[in-house]
């Protein structure tokens, strides 16, 4: 589709990114590791497109207004989603998802059988 793809992340991810994507993204797109947050956010800005899982990288997707496709797990949306008009969440339909439970007076409880992840 003629797109170029720049993978970002932290220096400990470099490695599995170089693994998993170097021979579609060729390893000069990959910059985990290699630039603060605020060097992330700019370079974000100025991308055309963001994907991202339920991290860090898609908040900053959505703050600096990047059109966005955030890859949610057993994460809830409803909760912990990206607030931007021009974010699109994508997830999958399990029968125990969403995991968190909001208790009106108790703490936030996650599932322990992560099906979903698997």
């Amino acid at each position: 589709m003629g797109a170029e793809v720049v993978l970002v992340g932290s220096r400990s991810e470099r490695a599995e990114l170089t693994k998993s994507f170097g021979a579609i993204a060729g390893e000069a797109a990959i910059l985990a590791g290699e630039m603060d947050i605020k060097g992330t956010a700019v370079l974000i800005e100025s991308c055309d497109l963001a994907i991202a899982n339920d991290s860090g990288i898609g908040h900053i997707a959505a703050a600096v207004d990047t059109p966005l496709v955030a890859l949610f797990g057993p994460t809830n949306e409803q909760v912990c989603g990206p607030m931007s008009e021009h974010a699109r969440v994508v997830t999958a339909d399990v029968a125990c998802r969403p995991c968190y439970l909001l208790g009106i007076d108790g703490p936030v409880e996650a599932c322990r059988n992560r099906i979903c992840l698997t």
